[in-house]
């Protein structure tokens, strides 16, 4: 929303005390792609959590634990914290003053080595990374869709075991799966056009604010930042229509009701 309210004209043309894209770029671009990187990874993990209890049932307790989770998701905040960090070493909001407008105006000081520290990271986190992730998500998907159908029709098709029968997937858990898969699919979705931006800024440096392509950059731009927010808003509406345990516990909690 805060970037939406920087390009609007009627905000970035009137007379504030600061330069309004350099204002947006330090506090939201570069806070807005940290964050997605978070959620792409969160997202990832609970896609191969789901994998793994789909391909090896038995072993899911002892490889995925609750203090591994926090570990792993922890990892993850001061992974992209910590790439993201030099980004504001290299950019910083200083009081400029603006020969424009005459006036002294809070506006970004470029370090001397943002270019490298820009080149390297950009490469890590847009690159390497959203090809890495969407990838995964998607490898992950797919062998947690391949496996439950397997164990499915193994199960109409063999003869019962009590011991084969333990491995067998329940109700519950075939609902948990299209649950994820779902999830997956709707990220996956959402995710690649700003994979696809990424690539492509990586192949024309003027493919960006400010260069050639400016005005095409920006629409599209504007575009995948609108599947972004799909993609955050819809998980609550697949949660709350999928999972029961997650319904009742919002009813329970938002509107006082009592699910026992």
């Amino acid at each position: 929303m805060w970037s939406s309210i920087c390009y609007n004209p009627l905000f970035s043309g009137s007379d504030l005390p600061f330069q309004t894209m350099d204002v947006m770029y330090i506090t939201s671009a570069w806070p807005h792609a940290c964050f997605n990187k978070i959620t792409s990874f969160i997202t990832a993990f609970i896609t191969f959590e789901r994998c793994i209890c789909i391909a090896v049932p038995l072993k899911v307790k002892v490889i995925i634990t609750p203090s591994r989770t926090k570990v792993i998701v922890l990892a993850i905040f001061v992974l992209l914290f910590a790439l993201f960090s030099p980004l504001f070493y290299v950019n910083r909001l200083t009081w400029t003053f603006s020969p424009q407008r005459n006036a002294t105006i809070l506006a970004i000081r470029y370090s001397e080595e943002r270019e490298a520290v820009e080149t390297a990271t950009f490469f890590i986190y847009s690159v390497a990374m959203s090809a890495f992730v969407i990838a995964f998500v998607f490898v992950c998907t797919l062998v947690l869709i391949v496996k439950l159908n397997s164990k499915v029709k193994w199960r109409l098709t063999s003869v019962a075991n009590t011991a084969k029968q333990s491995q067998t997937v329940s109700v519950k858990d075939r609902k948990v799966v299209k649950m994820v898969a779902l999830i997956s699919t709707i990220f996956v979705i959402c995710y690649i056009p700003t994979t696809l931006i990424f690539f492509m800024m990586a192949y024309e440096p003027q493919y960006s604010y400010g260069g050639r392509y400016e005005n095409i950059y920006i629409v599209v731009w504007s575009v995948a930042n609108v599947l972004e927010t799909v993609n955050s808003s819809i998980n609550f509406v697949v949660y709350y229509n999928m999972s029961s345990k997650f319904r009742l516990r919002f009813l329970e909690i938002f509107f006082r009701k009592d699910v026992g």
